[in-house]
């Protein structure tokens, strides 16, 4: 909606502004229309009015005029008088805020109608206002000339040299760039002549940031520029900032061939120059994908395919890292030796692969350094650790081909690779492969003394647990080093799935305690696993009166409060040590002895049982229709059991019923409706 008003209004705001600047219907018409002030003076209308025209003001509705947000490039900093501008109201009502030069242009008409000129390329206002205002400066510390140049408008660059030579040289902006920084960024070799002609010394004046102007022409690629900066000041090649990087390590990130080419004719030595992180040009070239790049620095220096940085890593690591193959294959070439080398993790440039799990990559790396497929890092994990960690399914084979005794590698924990496929969901292709590669893997104990059965009991799927079993079913019954089954597992995380198949499996794990005398049911009971305490259940009712420091497992489910699974174990005990359960529970217990009348064969209950039901009792309306099945004083118990509110609807009831001839099941059924 704002679009489309700002494209229909654009240009019939450029009409009236133009014919505004010598009209009498100025006054009355255009500044109110746009919150203009009342003094404005025909200079600075004609400046807004170009901008429109040109595309570097906009109409933002509601009488708002602003630059475009659009610059030449995206790391440029943002343009004076970017954001929108409301001329009157901004100006009036942010008296602490620094206005942009739209503002002033509108606001005053004089001094900052030169910088507008400047960045629109406004040569005919430009002239109007030099020389007085050639060294102004607006709010943000930009002169005349750092807008002229960064813009690359030649002819506004002579003119305002012309008349001020000294601005060449003259103070940092608020971002600490000279005019020279502007325009080697914008790539303006015509503008960079000029000021370089007015002061040769720009070339080698960093900025607040120690970066040349030669950095900005390398960031961007600009070889036009970076050839005349070097021929200005040839030194400059060597410059080191502050971190100890060079120009070359910038040509190297950004991987222009003829620019890296040129500093290397100039100075080979630079390519064995590190950075304070110890990477070389070559590192950042391999980082980067840049093929060009890389072959160059090699033929410059080949032994630098072997240097590591301050963390071990090699130029092949970061090849690795960005999957580039022709990069990879060019630093093999350079030093096949560099497949062996280990960062500071113990890493290879295969592990790196591996955790990436770009198969073309690896085959490279394995087919220069077979035995990589059989070191370990610092942790003890081989690439195949890693590779299945990671979930690459796809580069398992090959790994397994080159060394299938890495599937019973076992790291600094004990863990084989099986041990870290089981510990994820969706990983059967993964187990299967190693399964097949080493079949007795399956019965490999870690130093936790878990099979990979019990990781993936708590941990992974049915299928990996079918799979596993099918393989090894004795393992259902394995204890880890605290005596836990892979029952106990599947009970803590609640997995239903694969309780069912451990129960088929080996029913004799429901009644196996761990080291701690924890039944499985116990921590079903303790974690809230409904679903797999019913499984228990069905496999050992006799479990549900197994105490755990005195506790059933109903009383420590009701202890944790843990209603759903409390529910599902009321009917396996006895209705005397239910009803002291509930009792001793508080209000998790008061609640569920509806639930305890509504279990089938719970009814009738005792008068001494019927004492130990609280009166009134929440929701105990919910067991009438069950309890007038076994009879009226079994009823009349509940009646007296039913809080207020609910007695008050069941005596309207009757009464409504009173004289009515029902059949006592159909009464009973409206009575209990009525609640």
């Amino acid at each position: 909606m704002q679009s489309q008003q700002q494209q229909s209004l654009d240009r019939p705001c450029i009409v009236r502004f133009q014919a505004a600047i010598s009209s009498a219907a100025f006054d009355r018409a255009v500044k109110p229309r746009y919150s203009l002030p009342s003094t404005v003076s025909p200079a600075s209308l004609e400046v807004v009015a170009r901008g429109l025209a040109m595309g570097q003001v906009r109409h933002f509705g509601c009488g708002k005029l602003g630059l475009r947000a659009a610059s030449p490039s995206t790391r440029a900093p943002p343009p004076p008088g970017r954001h929108t501008v409301s001329a009157a109201r901004r100006c009036e009502t942010s008296a602490c805020a620094a206005p942009s030069p739209f503002q002033q242009v509108l606001a005053t008409g004089s001094n900052d109608s030169m910088h507008a000129a400047c960045w629109a390329g406004d040569a005919a206002t430009v002239r109007r206002c030099l020389p007085s205002e050639a060294t102004a400066v607006d709010a943000n510390g930009w002169l005349p000339l750092h807008m002229a140049a960064y813009k690359g408008h030649e002819a506004i660059v002579r003119l305002l040299l012309d008349a001020a030579p000294a601005a060449a040289a003259s103070r940092l902006n608020a971002h600490g760039r000279r005019p020279l920084h502007w325009a080697a960024r914008g790539g303006n070799v015509a503008v960079m002549r000029l000021l370089l002609k007015a002061w040769p010394g720009a070339a080698t004046a960093p900025d607040l940031k120690g970066r040349l102007p030669l950095h900005y022409a390398l960031d961007e690629g600009h070889e036009a520029a970076v050839r005349l900066l070097l021929e200005t000041a040839s030194q400059t090649i060597m410059f080191r900032r502050h971190t100890g990087s060079m120009p070359l390590l910038y040509a190297a990130c950004q991987g222009n061939e003829t620019v890296v080419r040129l500093l290397l004719e100039l100075a080979p030595e630079a390519a064995m120059m590190p950075h304070e992180s110890g990477k070389l040009p070559l590192h950042y070239a391999s980082m980067h994908g840049h093929q060009a790049a890389v072959r160059l620095l090699l033929e410059a220096a080949p032994g630098a395919a072997m240097v590591a940085d301050a963390n071990g890593i090699l130029p092949l690591h970061l090849a690795v890292h960005k999957s580039c193959e022709t990069v990879v294959r060019l630093l093999l070439e350079a030093a096949p030796a560099a497949a062996m080398a280990a960062n500071a993790d113990g890493h290879l440039p295969l592990h790196v692969a591996a955790s990436l799990g770009h198969p073309a990559v690896l085959r490279q790396l394995l087919d220069a350094a077979p035995a990589a497929a059989t070191v370990a890092d610092v942790k003890g994990w081989l690439p195949l650790h890693i590779a299945v960690l990671a979930g690459h399914t796809a580069v398992l084979q090959p790994l397994l081909e080159v060394a299938p005794a890495a599937a019973m590698a076992a790291d600094s924990k004990g863990c084989l690779p099986l041990h870290f496929a089981v510990m994820d969901k969706n990983q059967d292709a993964a187990v299967g492969l190693l399964l097949e590669a080493a079949p007795a893997a399956v019965k490999a104990v870690s130093r936790a003394g878990q099979l990979p059965i019990h990781v993936a009991a708590g941990r992974s799927d049915a299928a990996v647990v079918a799979m596993l079993l099918e393989a090894a079913p004795e393992t259902a019954m394995a204890a880890d080093a605290d005596g836990g089954l892979p029952l106990h597992y599947a009970a803590l995380r609640d997995n239903a799935a694969t309780a069912h198949l451990l129960l088929q499996a080996a029913p004799a794990a429901a009644m196996v305690g761990n080291a701690k005398q924890q039944l499985p049911l116990h921590i079903a009971a303790f974690k809230g696993s409904a679903a797999v305490a019913g499984l228990l259940l069905e496999a050992a009712p006799q479990a549900a009166a197994a105490t755990l420091a005195g506790r059933t497992p109903l009383q420590i489910a009701l202890a944790e409060a843990r209603r759903s699974t409390a529910c599902s174990l009321l009917a396996a005990l006895a209705t005397d040590a239910v009803m002291a359960a509930l009792l001793d529970a508080g209000e998790v217990g008061l609640s569920l002895f509806p639930d305890l009348l509504l279990e089938p064969r719970r009814l009738p209950l005792s008068t001494s049982q019927w004492a130990l039901v609280p009166s009134p009792c929440p929701a105990i309306e919910r067991a009438l229709p069950a309890a007038l099945a076994h009879g009226i004083p079994q009823a009349a118990q509940v009646v007296l059991r039913l809080q207020p509110a609910a007695k008050a609807r069941l005596r309207c009831a009757a009464l409504c019923m009173h004289r009515l001839i029902v059949p006592f099941d159909v009464a009973a059924l409206i009575l209990a409706r009525c609640l």
